[in-house]
């Protein structure tokens, strides 16, 4: 399945606005609601992601990588 539009971006709101305003909220109240969903649903968790990397880089810096369970060591190439 391809959407046409990048996220369901246009067509998600405006299913949710229409659904708020059948269940009885009002026209500016229901498109405020569904941009604030838009908002923390999408743009609050791309903008923790950087944090969240810094702070992961801070914590362990200096740590060496641990290694593989199961993982081999790379044998020496052979001579000729």
């Amino acid at each position: 399945m391809i959407p046409i539009t990048p996220g369901g971006l246009g067509i998600g709101e405006a299913s949710l606005t229409g659904l708020l305003v059948l269940a009885g909220v009002s026209s500016g109240s229901a498109v405020l609601a569904t941009l604030t969903y838009r908002l923390a649903s999408y743009w609050v968790p791309l903008a923790a992601g950087p944090v969240a990397y810094g702070v992961f880089k801070l914590r362990y810096r200096g740590h060496p990588p641990s290694p593989v369970e199961g993982a081999t060591a790379v044998p020496p190439p052979m001579a000729a």
